[in-house]
């Protein structure tokens, strides 16, 4: 039997570090420390040493005889060890030592009263022959003393002190009949030896300890590494399922048939077999004489436990349940509907970002490692355990489900049943040294216990006796991951719960906190210092800041032993599989987005695809409970897993009248007119109407374009059809209502919205603007307004040729257009706001700065070090900047967010303006970057779908606070900016802008809003925002990727960009198309082409016939270098909801296929059109 060794050479003493770390009790201890110069010393002296409050055990065995007990037996010392777990058991301190022929011995106990809390269960427990100190529970411990030879006289309810008299009669031959979680050491003083055992699979902790000395030595065990650290030369993790002894060493006691490579599977093992042994491991876990709860997450596993539970407690009593996440996160959403249907007395802990970061180091001392995944997971599982500690001092919970049943998403890739199955092996015989440790430790860090009924050793054997072939995951088997334990459980359940899928990487408590936690630790941890990482830490080297921060963490707790901590082979679970798993990496680690989201996107179906993929499942699925505990409850309602990432209040909704029955009739041709006139209004030049063709700029107008295919969502759309609707059903109150119900109306239906919507923290404010272009000035103005002695405002616009036309003309105080929106004078593009205040010198108030997205070859540029010395330069003068960057370009680029700037200090001097108007972004990401201080630009007419044009300007919270302080007369409002913005367009927050500004009512710019809103709250109820709306989207454009490159040889993909297709287009030479040819293409595949291609002669086929006449509008064309530019394929909110409907099947793609068979069909008579 083997284990991990690991030597000390501690380089700094532990409770010195724990000192500046943590407040706690004083006390004394001995420590034998092996300092960095390699020399022993001994040292006695005062230490501050961590006070916590669960149960744990110790043991010493010194050899070192002699008529004196030695200090390593004595109390103060026991006791002071036994302090540093002192969370595992609150409820008291137990202690006893003796004396042996070969050993001095000591053994301590912190104990978590849960079987019979009363005096009589304290430990240890201590005969004139035998002692022990126990962790954990023996469940069988009642059935034990019937095995004995003969009765004996117990001194105690506990189900720990069976141990002595099993050991009396059997020796340690009885541990194998041990069923439960245990971590135990036992003293037989007759025989001057021990016993030391670690239960099946490691749920309970246990390390053993040796220092060097005569007659062996000492030996400890503990049940936390930090009581052995600075008091041993080595240490070792306890193998599970194995016990010691002096005389054998370590003895595997559990070697189950499953593990082995020529294990034939049981074809006698059914659904109803194993639903049965998983309820009678509940209930068995239930057994307890103090107050227990559930770990309620919402996925299938607890829901499943919870299910279990229910029948077995008096229908008067409500079981309390405990869920972690977010304000509004899917978990939070879930547990808390199915809570309700199992009448469950539901609490819940709702975390932010910031307080995940602050406990880190917390979380690294119980954990005692520095493993990135389970730390990050280990978060909201401590705050979870803390909440659950202040009512109850046991839950059960749904851990060790995916070991059994492969339930994480790399096992979609396993080859054959040969290899998953061998992969669950691997798996579950690494539990201890991650989930069980995390469960383990954030659990008794406040004194509670976690038990694991879908580990018990009986249901096990039988869930790995099944022929993996049931569990596999793929075409021709079931869809949805762990379904063969999900069909178990069909009925009783909520179909939505029943198949909800899998979180990823902690993304079910709530997105962004992750990529919080990323930045916090980026900025503690110095370039310096990373460069040097592999120097300090030559073994498994942190690649990032945070695997960086975190090893400090660890190593300034527990010095030398990062050898011992546990990693995954390639560093992760998935790392080492024997197939390959490409994306689910270490590396994949540093990009939360990648990593929480693409690796769904082979695995993931619907509930209707899950579902109707567990119909064809095995005969062997009937009823498997026809007393099911949702009998004659309320079912949860379609949608309520469906607003978990997407949560709009009903009174929005409602407000927007979304609603089939509540959408306005067919209107009349006057009714149509009237409401184009209205999003005609208060617009820039860019609406206005060509008076032959109706058609703007764009080729679209403010109507619907029956017929037409429209992948356009990335520059302009036409009105879709639900927005036409709610438009009408709006249109009276809009032009009809009094400047107080406009104001009110602006302020609840639009900003109010668009902060439901968007879930934009407290204190946030939205200004409303005429198009996405025009809300640039609002930056300026700030910056003019918070600093008015400086010299200059220097701006500077990132990522030029991939950004509307007129936004660095805006950004830098501009006119954008040649007509404003609320002024009926020509304005000749390009005037200068200064102008119109009689400025002499113009050109120093304000001055802009383009960075071109790409170079000369179309490579994308990074100006990061050209923002910083820009900004650098401002500070030094004492010169307001603002850095106008991209999140999502017109190819969907995301710029980088310029580090460094301090643009969410109170008193930021640079305000980071994060261009967000192709609306390609999670609320996460929104959230994200206003935690990080950025003002940020919206358009709901771009991915909203709404018709053009409306924006935004998102402001954070802490800026709103700055802009509140100002006054009406220190504004910095140029006569210009009347021309654009009216006192409604800004939020009633935000008083003194509303004062300086007119009182007219821009209704063209409410009604555009109202439409582009109708649209975006559709696809948020049905889960636009969401992992499996982001997978389909996938689908969408891997599907697209196919038909292009084996249908059509002259369109090229340049790029793949989430929900935006980039393409090139090849000339019927074969030579790539520039912008102005791409121009003409564009213009083409918007009107029929029929009689210019009989023209030039063409011969058609039956398809290039049907797509010479079809409209079709796409993604305006994009300069990418001087040889050739790009044209779009565009998913928008409407597309994506439809194919949020139809999941079913693989995306359908005949909307593209048609509109890439008229680019083709232009491409192929390049020459004869005249391109």
């Amino acid at each position: 039997m083997s284990a991990k060794v690991v030597s000390l050479n501690v380089k700094r003493g532990f409770f010195s570090v724990n000192a500046q770390r943590h407040s706690g009790a004083q006390g004394s201890l001995r420590v034998k420390v092996l300092r960095s110069n390699g020399k022993s010393t001994q040292s006695w002296g005062r230490a501050t040493v961590v006070s916590t409050k669960c149960c744990g055990v110790l043991a010493v065995f010194d050899g070192t005889l002699g008529t004196e007990k030695p200090p390593s037996c004595k109390e103060d010392i026991v006791r002071t060890l036994c302090d540093r777990m002192g969370a595992r058991g609150p409820d008291g301190q137990g202690y006893s030592t003796g004396t042996s022929e070969k050993w001095h011995w000591a053994l301590g106990h912190q104990r978590l009263s849960i079987m019979d809390p009363t005096d009589a269960g304290n430990q240890p427990f201590v005969k004139p022959d035998v002692a022990v100190v126990a962790n954990g529970e023996i469940y069988n411990f009642r059935a034990l003393y019937d095995t004995l030879p003969e009765p004996v006289e117990t001194q105690s309810d506990s189900d720990s002190e069976v141990l002595m008299h099993l050991y009396r009669a059997f020796g340690a031959d009885f541990v194998p009949q041990l069923d439960g979680m245990f971590a135990f050491v036992l003293v037989d003083q007759e025989k001057g030896t021990f016993l030391a055992a670690r239960d099946h699979v490691g749920i309970k902790p246990l390390y053993l300890g040796r220092s060097k000395g005569p007659n062996g030595g000492k030996l400890m065990f503990a049940s936390e590494l930090k009581c052995l650290v600075d008091v041993c030369d080595e240490i070792e993790e306890f193998p599970s399922g194995t016990y010691y002894t002096p005389e054998t060493g370590y003895v595997k006691f559990y070697n189950p048939d499953f593990m082995a490579e020529d294990y034939t599977h049981n074809p006698e093992v059914t659904p109803k077999l194993l639903r049965d042994e998983l309820e009678k491991a509940v209930v068995k876990r239930m057994m307890s004489d103090v107050e227990f709860g559930l770990f309620l997450s919402g996925g299938i596993d607890s829901c499943i436990v919870g299910t279990l539970m229910r029948p077995h407690v008096p229908s008067s009593k409500r079981l309390p349940s405990f869920c972690v996440g977010m304000k509004d996160s899917p978990d939070i959403t879930a547990a808390r509907e199915i809570a309700k249907t199992l009448g469950y007395d539901h609490s819940e802990r709702i975390f932010t970002a910031d307080e995940a970061c602050s406990i880190i180091d917390k979380v690294i001392y119980h954990l005692e490692t520095y493993n990135t995944e389970l730390i990050r997971s280990s978060i909201p599982n401590y705050f979870l355990a803390e909440h659950a500690s202040q009512q109850v001092k046991m839950c059960l919970t749904g851990e060790g489900s995916d070991e059994l049943f492969g339930g994480y998403v790399y096992f979609s890739d396993a080859p054959n049943k040969q290899q998953f199955q061998g992969e669950l092996n691997r798996i579950y015989g690494a539990l201890g040294g991650v989930n069980l440790k995390r469960a383990d430790r954030m659990t008794m860090a406040h004194g509670l216990e976690a038990r694991v009924p879908f580990l018990d050793v009986k249901f096990t054997a039988l869930a790995m006796s099944l022929d993996p072939e049931n569990k596999m995951i793929g075409e021709g088997r079931y869809e949805r991951e762990k379904a063969y334990l999900r069909k178990m459980f069909k009925g009783e359940i909520p179909e939505e719960i029943l198949w909800r899928q899998k979180a990823m990487q902690c993304e079910g408590v709530g997105e962004g906190w992750v990529a919080r936690l990323q930045r916090y630790c980026e900025a503690r941890v110095s370039d310096e210092a990373m460069s040097l990482a592999a120097q300090r830490f030559p073994h498994d080297t942190p690649i990032t800041k945070e695997e960086y921060y975190y090893r400090d963490i660890f190593e300034s707790y527990y010095p030398s032993l990062d050898r011992f901590t546990f990693t995954w082979p390639g560093g992760c679970r998935a790392g080492g599989a024997p197939w390959e798993n490409t994306r689910y990496t270490r590396e994949g680690l540093i990009n939360v987005a990648d990593l929480s989201h693409g690796l769904q996107e082979n695995s993931f179906k619907d509930s209707m695809s899950a579902t109707k993929a567990a119909s064809a499942a095995p005969a062997a699925f009937t009823s498997v409970s026809s007393n099911s505990v949702f009998s004659g409850k309320k079912q949860l309602h379609n949608s309520s897993l469906r607003t978990a990432r997407s949560t709009m209040t009903k009174a929005s909704t409602v407000a927007l009248d979304l609603e089939a029955d509540s959408l306005f009739p067919e209107p009349s041709p006057d009714q149509e007119a009237a409401l184009s006139e209205l999003l005609l209004s208060g617009g820039d030049d860019r609406t206005f109407l060509d008076p032959v063709t109706q058609r703007n700029s764009y080729h679209v107008g403010p109507f619907t374009l029956p017929g037409a295919l429209v992948r356009s969502s990335c520059t302009c759309n036409p009105l879709t059809n639900l927005a036409s609707a709610v438009a009408h059903n709006w249109y009276q109150r809009v032009s009809e209502a009094n400047p107080e119900e406009f104001t009110q109306l602006m302020e609840d239906t639009v900003r109010g919205s668009i902060m439901r919507g968007l879930e934009l923290p407290e204190g946030a404010g939205v200004v409303t603007a005429p198009s996405g272009t025009d809300v640039e000035l609002v930056p300026v103005m700030i910056a003019k307004a918070l600093f008015p002695e400086a010299k200059q405002v220097r701006v500077m616009v990132a990522a030029m040729n991939e950004i509307g036309k007129g936004v660095a003309l805006a950004a830098g105080g501009q006119h954008s257009s040649n007509v404003a929106p609320l002024s009926d004078e020509s304005i000749l593009r390009g005037r200068h706001v200064e102008e119109l205040l009689n400025k002499e010198d113009v050109s120093t108030s304000i001055k802009v700065t383009e960075l071109d997205a790409r170079d000369s070859e179309g490579r994308y540029v990074d100006h990061s070090e050209t923002i910083a010395k820009e900004v650098a330069e401002a500070r030094a003068v004492g010169e307001p900047t603002v850095v106008h960057t991209v999140y999502g370009t017109k190819t969907n680029k995301r710029e980088p967010f310029p580090e460094g700037t301090g643009c969410g200090d109170a008193e930021a001097s640079t305000f980071v303006v994060v261009d967000a108007c192709q609306g390609r972004y999670s609320r996460a990401e929104i959230a994200e970057l206003l935690d990080r201080g950025a003002v940020i630009t919206i358009t709901g007419s771009k991915a909203w779908s709404g018709p053009p044009f409306s924006g935004a300007i998102l402001i954070p919270p802490m800026l709103m606070e700055r802009l509140q302080r100002l006054t009406a007369e220190a504004l910095w409002v140029p006569d210009m900016v009347h021309h654009y913005f009216t006192q409604d367009d800004f939020p009633a927050s935000l008083p003194a802008f509303r004062a300086r500004l007119p009182a007219l009512q821009n209704r063209g710019l409410a009604m555009r809003w109202i439409a582009a809103l109708a649209e975006f709250e559709a696809y948020l109820e049905a889960g636009g925002d969401s992992d499996q709306a982001r997978v389909r989207v996938a689908d969408w454009a891997e599907a697209v990727t196919t038909e292009i490159e084996q249908n059509h040889p002259q369109v090229r993909v340049f790029e793949v960009n989430d929900s935006i297709i980039n393409i090139r287009v090849d000339s019927a030479t074969g030579e790539p198309l520039a912008v102005p040819q791409l121009r003409n293409v564009y213009a083409l595949l918007t009107q029929d082409i029929t009689s210019m291609l009989s023209v030039v002669g063409a011969t058609l086929t039956e398809q290039e016939a049907e797509a010479a006449q079809t409209v079709c509008l796409i993604g305006q064309p994009v300069k990418i270098c001087e040889e050739f530019g790009i044209i779009r394929l565009a998913l928008g909110c409407p597309d994506i909801r439809m194919l949020m409907e139809d999941m079913c099947t693989r995306p359908a793609v005949h909307i593209d296929s048609q509109i890439l068979r008229k680019i083709s069909l232009v491409a192929k008579y390049s020459v004869e059109l005249g391109l």
